[in-house]
């Protein structure tokens, strides 16, 4: 049986949280945020509005960053709520382009955790 990697943020104030006290890392197709959380697994929300397009181009978008963070979350777990938000160019972008750039966010994250735990050290 597959376990499913991908849970969701379903509640307007789960979002707000994640708004308000969430890292925030934006990049041309995208803005994402993220904040650690205390439930050992990751969650995503998608916040993908009328600005990107018709509800075929909108599905679209969110059907492609589901996965890519499926496959994220399955290789490195992060325990974070991660909330994107898909700027008006994300239908154009190629999925290698939404992909790097999630990543970088995320590997900027990693870094940080890594300086602050040798700054906890000194």
């Amino acid at each position: 049986m597959k376990k499913n990697v991908l849970q969701s943020l379903t509640r307007k104030s789960e979002f707000t949280i994640v708004f308000e006290q969430g890292r925030k890392f934006p990049s041309k197709h995208l803005v994402l945020y993220v904040l650690p959380n205390r439930i050992g697994h990751s969650r995503l929300g998608l916040a993908v509005g009328r600005k990107v397009g018709n509800a075929v181009a909108r599905n679209r978008v969110k059907r492609r960053l589901r996965e890519i963070f499926r496959k994220l979350f399955a290789e490195h777990p992060l325990c974070h709520d991660v909330v994107v938000v898909a700027r008006s160019t994300a239908p154009e972008a190629e999925s290698l382009s939404l992909d790097r750039s999630i990543r970088r966010a995320i590997a900027g994250l990693n870094h940080e955790k890594t300086v602050d735990s040798d700054n906890k050290n000194l």
